[in-house]
C-alpha cells in the first residue's frame, strides 16, 4: 500500500511523456471532501467520512481510477498541530475505508506550509500549496498518471484553480448558494454522488 506520509517541498521534475500504460485518477481534496470540515482537525478519535463518500470512492475505484488525496495543511504551520498528527489521521481515515468500502486511498499529498506560520521550517512560501501543483506532480510522477483523462474533486476555489493549473477536469462539491465566479470551466455539484456521475459519463479510461 502507498505510504501516507508524502509531503512535498515543491519539485523541479519536467513533465512526463504518457504512455499507453498511464493511468487516469481522481485527485481529491480532504477536508470537506472526504471528511467534514470542522477546522484544523487533526484527532483520530475525531476522524469520520462524509456521507456517501465510502459508495462514491468505490465506485471510482471499480471504474480504475487512482485516488490521492491533495491537501493543504497549513495547521501545521501555524503551530496547531504535527505533521505527524496529520499523518495519525490519514490513517485514520484510509482505517475506514477500508472498513466500510473495502478500498484504499492511494497516498496522502500534504503541504504543512503557510507563509504566516510560526513554526519556521514550516514558514514559507513554497511550490505546493494548493492552488500550486507541486503536490499533484509528485502523485503524477510516482504513479505514471495521465492529468488529462483525470479529475479533481474539491470544496474550494483553490482546489479548481489546482486543477486547472495542472490541466486537469476541475469538480467543484458545495452547497453554498452563491457559487464561484470561474474564469475557466469547472462542474459544480453539491453532493459526491452527482461528482461521481458526472466522472462516469465523462470518463475515458
Amino acid at each position: 500500500m502507498p505510504s501516507m506520509k508524502r509531503t512535498a517541498f515543491g519539485s523541479t521534475k519536467k513533465p512526463k511523456v504518457y504512455n499507453q500504460q498511464a493511468r487516469a485518477a481522481v485527485f481529491l481534496d480532504r477536508d470537506g471532501i472526504i471528511n467534514p470540515d470542522t477546522g484544523y482537525a487533526f484527532r483520530p478519535d475525531d476522524a469520520e467520512l462524509e456521507i456517501g463518500v465510502a459508495l462514491g470512492l468505490s465506485t471510482l475505484k471499480k471504474m480504475g481510477f487512482l485516488l490521492p488525496v491533495i491537501t493543504n495543511q497549513s495547521g501545521v504551520a501555524r503551530g496547531y498541530y504535527s505533521l505527524y498528527d496529520v499523518f495519525a489521521f490519514n490513517q485514520k481515515l484510509n482505517f475506514i475505508l477500508q472498513k466500510e468500502a473495502q478500498i484504499s486511498l492511494d497516498g496522502f499529498y500534504i503541504c504543512p506550509h503557510f507563509s504566516g506560520g510560526i513554526i519556521p521550517q514550516y514558514k514559507a512560501e513554497c511550490l505546493c500549496r494548493k492552488p500550486k501543483t507541486a503536490l499533484i506532480e509528485m502523485a503524477r510522477d510516482e504513479f505514471n498518471i495521465d492529468l488529462t483523462r483525470s479529475f479533481f474533486i474539491g470544496d474550494k476555489v483553490s482546489d479548481a484553480q489546482c486543477a486547472h493549473n495542472a490541466s486537469i477536469s476541475p469538480i467543484l462539491v458545495t452547497k453554498e448558494k452563491k457559487l464561484p465566479s470561474l474564469d475557466f470551466a469547472c462542474a459544480i455539484f453539491s453532493s459526491l454522488k452527482d461528482a461521481v456521475k458526472y466522472i462516469k459519463k465523462n470518463t475515458q479510461i
